[in-house]
């Protein structure tokens, strides 16, 4: 794929994961993007809320929201394509039996920063509860699903990479435990936005 996952079409993407084009777009990008629409959805309920004459929140609240979730949202695209060179790289050093060490921290580093973005967003949703219009209280509840979702993918594959790494080091006990902790934050915060959700509809 010869442009970034952010200025791709869905279409060019989805039929470079399917055809296993190099460099591979795995668990970890497409899970990404997923999150970065979940964003998208969210940014949506904010942007409804702020165009309303009669929101009756904490605009300035809302405005630094916006921005938040905004600067999420690229980070989740740049994660996807970073993941994508992080397994190429990896699989290079691996042939040249060079770098193995330095390739194995990025393919676990990587998508650590996008499963703590994504859970990120989650939080977001959960502020957001109470600043979204009823039209959009839906809307509200899938980005938090799609967020959370999206968390729950991306680790399957720090999961996978952490057994590369000799379980008394280092890298791997911080990143077991970085892993935990985003994992139960995600599925957390996504039952109690749901559960508001749940109340408003």
């Amino acid at each position: 794929m010869e442009s970034r996952i952010a200025t791709a079409t869905i279409e060019s993407f989805r039929e470079h994961i399917a055809d296993a084009k190099d460099p591979i777009a795995g668990g970890v990008a497409v899970a990404s993007v997923s999150a970065s629409f979940g964003m998208a959805l969210l940014a949506l309920t904010l942007k409804v809320a702020s165009k309303r004459k009669d929101f009756a929140g904490d605009r300035t609240r809302l405005t630094k929201l916006m921005a938040a979730v905004k600067k999420e949202s690229a980070l989740l695209a740049r994660c996807a394509d970073q993941d994508i060179a992080a397994y190429q790289q990896y699989r290079d050093s691996l042939k040249r039996k060079r770098g193995v060490e330095a390739a194995q921290r990025r393919i676990v580093e990587t998508p650590l920063e996008a499963a703590g973005s994504a859970t990120r967003g989650v939080d977001f949703c959960e502020e957001a509860v109470s600043l979204a219009p009823l039209s959009v209280v839906s809307d509200l509840g899938a980005a938090a699903t799609l967020l959370a979702g999206s968390v729950k993918a991306i680790l399957l594959t720090v999961d996978v990479n952490l057994r590369q790494l000799l379980p008394d080091s280092k890298l791997h006990i911080k990143a077991g435990k970085t892993r935990r902790d985003l994992e139960t934050r995600a599925t957390r915060q996504v039952e109690r936005v749901l559960r508001k959700v749940a109340r408003l509809i």
